[in-house]
């Protein structure tokens, strides 16, 4: 990818919509899921390096990963990024305060494995309902590092 990528101000606020419309469904799959209100904040467009990305995670911070690969009228990769920290506080808010620090940690990977994969593929299905194209979408990967 070139160094610096950049999108016209149109284009920016149309791939935003996608997400948010994506983010907004994802919510309410997870709201049903766990019989309880799931706040997902407004995404924003931005292309930057590895490096940036790692810093605007926090630097040094162990971050973890949920990916799915897709394929059809194009190919990409989307990523769900957050910092390990936050991965057990997710699984606790949408699994429940009420289990244990050891039951949460045994759910974790798995649990967020399945919440990148409702929220990805309700991004993806926004961008293919917006482009009337079908995509594949592999299984979501969960990687920490």
């Amino acid at each position: 990818m070139p160094e610096s990528f950049e999108l016209s101000e149109l284009e920016t606020d149309l791939l935003v919509e996608l997400f948010n419309i994506g983010v907004g469904r994802a919510a309410d799959s997870l709201s049903r899921m766990v019989n309880q209100e799931a706040h997902l904040s407004v995404p924003s467009v931005e292309f930057c390096s590895v490096e940036k990305m790692a810093e605007f995670l926090g630097g040094d911070t162990i971050i973890c990963s949920v990916s799915q690969k897709m394929t059809g009228s194009f190919n990409a990769k989307t990523m769900l990024l957050f910092p390990e920290k936050n991965g057990m506080e997710v699984v606790r808010q949408l699994m429940g305060s009420h289990l244990s620090d050891e039951l949460i940690a045994e759910m974790e990977e798995e649990a967020l494995n399945e919440i990148g994969n409702i929220i990805l593929n309700a991004c993806i299905g926004a961008i293919a309902t917006a482009l009337e194209k079908k995509f594949d979408v592999e299984l979501p990967i969960f990687e920490r590092g």
